[in-house]
């Protein structure tokens, strides 16, 4: 009776510590899937990527060694991300015949895949030798598509200038299929204010027929308006019949100022005032009537073929003459 009952506790104790083993490595585990995610261009996750054969082809006769790179990102971005060490952080394929993988050496959590033929692999990020990331890998035949059929939408009738070239947010769609941005096709728009052309790059499995477009831009038919970055009312003063206003110099991808001042918040009874010189930060509004409230706000403009193109309007100030 003795031996049973020793026999069954020493069963208890085993089963107790398998349930803590196998619950503290799912925990271990969940902890490692679900903080950190590969990251296509340091930003949209990827979890899985296909790439087109065709287009690899071509990639490697214009690029030579084509290489894809991705960064180790935190999957909610509002946990902090771990203090990467360059020597704990490595990277693994499970199979070198269809992609391989080597540490991005200019950035410590990023690395670079390249890859070499049709297959599959999964490649796997360690950091001090636990597992935090995995992606899988597809090398394919691609999807042919015709440029001419892909319908571009943005997301703005119009854009700030944010001083560089830039990404502006659209939806792409060929046929009933959404394309996903940066895993499918990237845009570029020149920051230059004015009717600009955006450019799309194919990329992932979809190629199109006679390859040109699967490196070079497909130029989007719809254009989009870029408009110059405004500015602000510095300061405000007033005396019996004038104002005058300072603001900060806009000089970069600007022509000059309006300014609009008005006796009525809505400005229904505006009048407009031309400054021609982007270095000018100062106007005097002159002729105006005394004791009365005045309402002032500034934009800037930029010319292109003789057309202007406007920035936002600063916030109005308001301020009463003398």
């Amino acid at each position: 009776m003795k031996k049973s009952k020793r026999t069954l506790l020493i069963i208890l104790v085993v089963v107790v510590a398998l349930m803590l083993a196998v619950s503290s490595n799912a925990s271990a585990k969940d902890n490692s899937d679900e903080d950190y995610v590969f990251g296509l261009c340091g930003s949209e996750p990827c979890t899985e990527r296909v790439m087109s054969a065709e287009a690899l082809e071509f990639y490697d006769v214009y690029y030579e060694d084509y290489e894809e790179y991705f960064q180790i990102n935190p999957k909610k971005w509002e946990y902090d991300p771990i203090e990467i060490d360059g020597k704990k952080l490595t990277f693994k394929s499970s199979n070198e015949k269809v992609a391989t993988v080597k540490r991005d050496s200019d950035t410590p959590n990023a690395c670079c895949v390249k890859y070499k033929g049709k297959g599959s692999a999964t490649i796997t990020a360690k950091y001090d030798g636990n597992v935090i990331a995995t992606m899988k890998v597809k090398v394919k035949n691609g999807t042919c598509i015709d440029p001419k059929k892909l319908k571009v939408k943005f997301k703005q009738s119009s854009y700030v200038d944010p001083g560089y070239y830039f990404w502006p947010e659209c939806t792409v769609k060929y046929g009933n299929k959404t394309l996903r941005p940066m895993l499918d096709y990237q845009v570029i728009a020149s920051n230059k204010p004015g009717m600009q052309t955006v450019s799309l790059f194919l990329q992932g499995e979809y190629y199109t027929e006679d390859m040109s477009d699967g490196g070079y831009p497909i130029y989007v038919s719809e254009k989009i308006k870029v408009i110059p970055k405004g500015t602000t009312i510095k300061e405000i003063s007033s005396k019996s019949t004038s104002i005058t206003l300072k603001w900060k110099k806009q000089s970069k991808n600007t022509t000059g100022y309006q300014i609009q001042y008005a006796t009525k918040k809505n400005f229904s009874d505006k009048k407009t005032k031309w400054i021609e010189n982007k270095k000018t930060t100062k106007a005097v509004i002159k002729s105006l009537k005394s004791g009365k409230k005045y309402y002032v706000r500034v934009r800037t403009y930029k010319t292109v073929k003789s057309k202007k193109y406007y920035s936002k309007w600063s916030k109005v100030k308001s301020i009463k003459t003398k």
